[in-house]
């Protein structure tokens, strides 16, 4: 599933090598792996360096406006993602 599609206006687009704020980045399919794989039950497979990557990925985000009054939550980076 490439994003939401039911009763939905997001907007979902294809991996472009750089995370696109504000829509739904398509990255396709893991070809060969199936839900227990990914969320790590009953498999061999290692997953930590795949979420790792994701995790960098949205870490690297520009840092998003907040509305007038609220302070934006701020991350200390993917180093803290190692720990």
């Amino acid at each position: 599933m490439a994003g939401p599609t039911l009763d939905s206006a997001d907007r979902i687009i294809p991996w472009r090598g750089q995370p696109q704020p504000g829509a739904w980045n398509y990255r396709g399919v893991l070809s060969g792996w199936d839900h227990m794989d990914i969320v790590g039950i009953g498999t061999t497979r290692e997953v930590g360096d795949w979420y790792l990557r994701l995790a960098k990925s949205l870490a690297d985000l520009p840092p998003r406006s907040a509305p007038a009054g609220i302070e934006a939550p701020r991350h200390r980076g993917t180093e803290a993602l190692r720990h």
